[in-house]
């Protein structure tokens, strides 16, 4: 995931009434425990901003909360958010702030099963950041829609759309969005089996991520390297790379991947016959994926199903694969 550059101009202090002055936000965590606190009035404000006819506060504050919606998985109020971005910036004719609402409420869609508005979304914002010669924002915007495509099965329009992204990257001269960007051209190659490439293009990015501070990118490459490994069979390598993305996924405080990196490290743990410890993981992921009353939970379900049964039962006194 691309960090959001909010795009806001500072409001000057002496604009400020009296006894008001920002909070001080030292690190990471202190910035997570903010939002955690503060969100729902957040989402309040873009809603009553919109309504107060002040488009400009409407779509960027919506802009600010795009990363932190996204991460802790408050899909509805994040569609809720950029709807009223776009309407807001529609209003005023600001076409930067209908390209970014576009693309973020195509991301929002897309979370919550609504893919095919989520694609229009997604056309709409390349058409727009391509008028604008934005390429870092057609680059993010193909990026977000390469996950979407790869999400429906369709691959090979996934590794295009990634491609696209990694080459406006680099025409930006936008560092950790190319190492970004490399992450996503090796996973679509995985995803068609085509592992070579996608071992060397997460390997670049690991090496380009070691430039930069980018730790969701590290980590979504390290999860896309546990991934390979494991289609490989080399299941101790695999543990091994998905333990390092839950490392740093934890730090960040993204719950989806979280839940993501834990169904497939539970996958590797029951291939190198470590039954129980699947097991758990399995179930530590779909506790998460309830908690955010996401689809993807029906998989996990099915997985802890089918690994309890009768047939899993009666091999499980066997040695493990790989």
């Amino acid at each position: 995931m691309d960090s959001v550059n909010p795009g806001w101009d500072p409001i000057s202090l002496a604009d400020a009434p009296p006894g008001v002055a920002p909070e001080e936000i030292t690190d990471h965590s202190h910035a997570l425990a903010w939002f955690t606190a503060e969100y729902r009035v957040l989402l309040a404000g873009v809603a009553h901003a919109e309504r107060a006819q002040f488009e400009g506060h409407a779509w960027r504050l919506a802009r600010t909360l795009v990363d932190f919606l996204q991460r802790q998985g408050h899909w509805p109020g994040l569609v809720a958010a950029q709807r009223s971005a776009l309407a807001a910036a529609q209003q005023v004719g600001e076409r930067p702030g209908q390209a970014s609402a576009h693309r973020d409420l195509a991301r929002a869609l897309s979370r919550v099963g609504e893919r095919e508005e989520a694609e229009g979304h997604y056309r709409a914002a390349l058409k727009l950041f391509g008028e604008l010669g934005d390429h870092t924002g057609q680059a993010r915007t193909h990026r977000a829609f390469g996950a979407l495509l790869d999400r429906l099965g369709r691959h090979a329009d996934s590794l295009y759309h990634a491609h696209q992204g990694l080459d406006l990257y680099r025409v930006a001269g936008h560092l950790s969005g190319e190492a970004g960007a490399h992450n996503g051209v090796g996973w679509a190659h995985a995803q068609l089996g085509q592992y070579g490439p996608a071992l060397d293009h997460c390997r670049r990015a690991l090496v380009l991520l070691r430039q930069t501070d980018d730790r969701h990118g590290e980590a979504n490459t390290w999860d896309s390297l546990g991934f390979i490994h494991d289609r490989l069979g080399r299941y101790r390598r695999a543990v091994s790379c998905y333990h390092r993305a839950l490392v740093l996924i934890m730090q960040i405080g993204d719950r989806y991947d979280e839940a993501d990196t834990l169904h497939r490290l539970g996958d590797s743990r029951w291939s190198l016959g470590d039954r129980a410890g699947a097991l758990r993981t399995w179930q530590r992921a779909l506790r998460i994926f309830d908690d955010l009353g996401h689809p993807d939970a029906e998989r996990v379900r099915d997985r802890l199903v089918r690994a309890t049964g009768p047939a899993a039962r009666a091999t499980s006194a066997g040695p493990g694969p790989g």
